[in-house]
């Protein structure tokens, strides 16, 4: 083989070697960018999920300045081992004679969990993370003479220790509950319009009452964890969520309230 065709041959090799890499190269790219898409296309799966979960709303929807001065909403985390803390419930801190409470409902501490370990979230402009837990039950409905019906607690924020569960209570509205829906519902003599969330700061119709238990209902179409969640009257009055359904196509909220001058009891 002379020395021309010899030349011609590896020429003709390196052409098909530089084809090859050239080829190598381009299919490395495409897997690449098909793995970028698909892993971001995750990512984005996962934040539409965290978003629209009710932890997620909450967080999102929290109002960047307090509602008012003397409360702070705060999330409530069932805790048990080495899994992440589950989102549970919402409660409302405020400062009493003796320090920081909470109120919550009471359903938080059905019997059949026996007991449990809980940590908290404030939702506050400068302490949105988990800071602490519920360290001890402070008072019952009844132990500052609200009625037995009422479907809230009192607790203590501090190192998390384990809660005895002892409530007969369920989420949701009792059985035995007569609701009533009528226009300028009155409590203490005085006519509430609406109710303003301590979360967002967003107003709610007041739509009716009822009996056995009294709650008092608005307009809001709470979701599954919200229980708990805190809103004020225009007269100071605080009411808390205990779950809400729908009436036709109206969806309809139940708090229980007033609370007037809890601070005074811790």
């Amino acid at each position: 083989m002379n020395k021309r065709k010899r030349e011609l041959l590896r020429s003709q090799s390196a052409k098909k070697r530089t084809r090859r890499l050239l080829w190598l190269g381009c299919g490395i790219a495409i897997i690449g960018i098909i793995v970028s898409m698909l892993l971001h296309k995750g990512r984005n799966d996962d934040r539409k999920a965290w978003d629209e979960s009710t932890e997620g709303r909450l967080l999102q929807s929290a109002s960047l300045t307090q509602i008012d001065q003397r409360f702070r909403p705060v999330l409530i985390y069932r805790y048990r081992g080495a899994n992440r803390p589950a989102f549970t419930a919402v409660g409302t801190a405020f400062e009493g004679r003796n320090g920081t409470a909470i109120v919550t409902v009471e359903h938080l501490l059905i019997k059949k969990f026996v007991d449990e370990l809980f940590v908290l979230r404030y939702l506050s402009p400068d302490l949105h993370q988990v800071t602490n837990g519920i360290q001890s039950i402070a008072s019952r409905n009844v132990d500052i003479g609200l009625p037995a019906d009422m479907d809230v607690v009192f607790v203590k924020p501090g190192d998390p220790a384990r809660i005895e569960c002892f409530s007969d209570k369920t989420e949701g509205v009792p059985e035995t509950a007569k609701v009533f829906f009528f226009d300028n519902v009155q409590v203490g003599g005085k006519v509430l319009k609406s109710l303003k969330s301590l979360i967002t700061g967003k107003e709610y119709s007041v739509i009716g009452a009822s009996k056995n238990p009294q709650f008092i209902l608005i307009s809001y179409a709470s979701q599954a964890g919200e229980s708990g969640s805190g809103f004020i009257d225009e007269y100071g009055g605080l009411y808390v969520l205990s779950g809400g359904t729908r009436e036709g196509t109206r969806p309809v909220s139940f708090l229980s309230g007033p609370l007037v001058n809890i601070e005074k009891h811790f």
